[in-house]
Parts: C-alpha cells; structure tokens; sequence
C-alpha cells in the first residue's frame, strides 16, 4: 500500500503540472491511473502502476512571465502602451536618430510632452501626445513626428512654446489672453487715431465737391436725386465725416457745378488755343425732363499729343426760345469767351431752319460763310426720311 501510494503519488505529482501529457501517458498504457486513485482513496489495495515517463513527442512550452511581456510593452522612457485607447499601437524601435527633441521631453523641467509609438497595422512611427493621454481625452493625438511643426503647435494649445533659447516654457493662458487683449486695444486705437489724421491729410473737400460733379454730371443724375438720403446714406457709410460736406438741396448741387465750370473755363481755353487741328463746332437745342430748354454746343479737335477731343463749351438756359436769333446770340457769346471764332471751319447742326437763321446773323459780324461751313446732321436726315416714309 505504502509503495502503491507513493508510486502513484510520484506520478500524480509529476503530471499535475502537465495534465495534457499525463492523459496521453494513460491513453497509450490502456491503464487509467485515476481509477487507482479512486480505489486507493476508498481503502482497497491496487497494484503499483509501472511509472510512466512523460512524452518525447510533445516539447513542453513554459509560462510567459507577465514582467518581461510589460517591458516589452514599454517604451524607452518607460511609458506602459495598453489600454483600449492605445490598441493598436507598439512601442516604436530604437533608431538611430535620437529622440532629443523638445516634443518629447523638456530636458529642464523633465515635463516628458510625448512618446514615440508605432501603428501596428502600417508599422508607421508617430508622436503621441501625453498630455491628451494624461487626460484620458476620448480621441488621442497623434501625428508624423517628422517634421515637428504639428507637433509644436499643437503643443502650444496646451500652453507650451519655445521661447528664446529654443526650449519649451509653460505659458499662463490667462495672462497671455489679457497680453494680447490690451494689446488688440492699443492696436485698434492707434489704428482709429491713424485713419481720423489720415482722413484730415487726404480728404480735401474741394477735391470732393469735383468728384460729387463730374458724377453727377457724367451719369445724368437730376439736381433732386444728387441730395437724396438713399445716396448721403450710402456717402457717409462707416465714413460719417462727409455728413456736412453732403449736399442738403438741389440748389447746391446746382451751384457747384455752376463753380466748378467757372473753375474749369480757363482750362478749357488753354486746351483749346494749344489745339493742333481746326475747330469743328456741333451745337443743338433740346429740353430737360423739367421742362427747361436749353442749348449744348461742343468742340472737336486734336489736343497736343494729336489725340481726339470733345469738349462741351456751354449749355445755357434759352428760356423757351427757338428763334435763331437767340442762337446767334448764345452762340457768339460762346465762341468769343473762349477766343476761338477765328478758328472755327465747320458748323454741325441739325436741319431746322432757325440753325440755317443763326448762322446767316453770325456771318454777319464774324468772317463764317454759312453754306460752305455748315454741315448737315445725317442722323436727323436719316430720321426725317423714316418719318416721311412712315
């Protein structure tokens, strides 16, 4: 019984480590070995079972241990990479080129900023940040760790910079804010003061008046419309300091284009005496929409660089008349103010017969001949044929 329950206890101890090996041992002697520990367990003496010797067949692997599997699981700063955020991911290799830069580790405050891992899909090297980590943030950043741009900046929105000697320092975000607000403030009021003396210097009303003409006359804008709230709106939008210089009725608009003609008469004149060609005159008689008659006449010549001009000479109030004395008379006036009537070779007009009139009185104080020198309008003559036709 003694030899029996050490032999079996022998063999039990031996493959209770090895359960897998000690069934395939039964199963080729045909002798089950647990049916003789049962039967010795009850009192009834069993022969010694032949000790069996463990298969040759089946190597025997030992047991990971847990401490060697975390190191290798550790990057070289020590940094443990599991955890269901970091699946996936592996402690990236030693490389050649040592990780010395600041992103990883501050080397004078020992604040360690990332770690180096690898993607163990792709086997990609990337940069984790600690700080995302360290907050167990639901979606980590990581990015290439070359070049290291991303990785700064994204640095800076935890507060870290580099400052002059190339090192990363923990900037308060609170006082930074205030810095860069006082800043902003200073900014927009240096800006404010700059625009205000800027204005003073550039804006010169005169020059604006002549630019509130020449609109109002090169786009046909009637004197009512000139002084509307809907254009001093729009004039003085984020720009209320041309409020006063805005016209408040027509009657102004009507005197500064009357000033700024006066102001522009001399000019005229120059243009017109240094003109490198002959004068050809167009003049004709229409009505505004305000019922107000009126008479244009227009120069046409060669300036000094032989280029084309047109240039209006006049356009009077002729009070409801269209008699041909009294465009002999408009007319006269004009040509002697701007000292050109000895310089005139053709007359254009249309082919009423009070223009035929004016020019007959006009021959007779000034040296024109008022058939060769009159040209017919074709456009009016074309318009009389449509007519007679319709």
């Amino acid at each position: 019984m003694a030899a029996g329950d050490g032999a079996s206890g022998l063999s039990l101890s031996r493959n209770a480590t090895r359960p897998d090996a000690y069934m395939l041992s039964c199963q080729q002697r045909g002798v089950s070995l647990l049916y003789t520990f049962l039967m010795c367990a009850d009192g009834v003496t069993a022969p010694s079972p032949t000790p069996c010797n463990p298969p040759t067949s089946l190597p025997l692997q030992p047991q990971p241990d847990l401490h060697a599997v975390h190191q290798r699981r550790r990057t070289t700063s020590g940094f443990l990479v599991q955890g269901d955020l970091l699946k996936g991911y592996k402690p990236a290799p030693p490389t050649k080129r040592s990780t010395t830069s600041w992103i990883y580790a501050d080397p004078r405050t020992s604040i360690e900023h990332g770690e180096a891992l690898v993607r163990s899909s792709s086997g990609k090297r990337l940069w984790l940040c600690k700080h995302c980590y360290n907050k167990r943030q639901p979606i980590l950043f990581l990015c290439d760790p070359q070049p290291t741009t991303v990785a700064q900046r994204h640095l800076s929105e935890h507060g870290y910079i580099r400052d002059g000697s190339e090192m990363p320092t923990l900037v308060n975000r609170k006082r930074k804010a205030q810095e860069q607000d006082a800043y902003d403030t200073r900014l927009r009021q240096t800006t404010m003061l700059e625009q205000r003396e800027a204005q003073a210097a550039t804006y010169n009303k005169s020059d604006w008046i002549y630019h509130f003409v020449r609109h109002v006359v090169t786009d046909n804008v009637s004197l009512r419309r000139s002084c509307s709230p809907a254009l001093l709106g729009l004039a003085t939008y984020r720009n209320p300091a041309l409020s006063p210089w805005f016209p408040q009725s027509p009657r102004t608009t009507r005197d500064w284009i009357t000033q700024t003609y006066a102001a522009a008469k001399p000019f005229i004149t120059t243009l017109l005496a240094n003109a490198k060609s002959r004068i050809t005159i167009s003049f004709d008689g229409w009505k505004s929409d305000n019922e107000v008659d009126l008479l244009a006449t227009m120069a046409h010549f060669l300036d000094v660089d032989f280029k084309p001009k047109v240039v209006l000479l006049s356009l009077r109030n002729t009070y409801g008349s269209h008699a041909g004395e009294e465009i002999e008379q408009q007319l006269y006036d004009v040509l002697t103010g701007c000292r050109i009537l000895d310089r005139i070779t053709f007359f254009m007009a249309d082919n009423a017969t009070s223009n035929d009139k004016a020019l007959k009185l006009l021959a007779e104080v000034t040296d024109i001949n008022p058939i060769k020198q009159r040209l017919r309008c074709t456009g009016h003559v074309f318009n009389l044929i449509c007519k007679a036709i319709i």
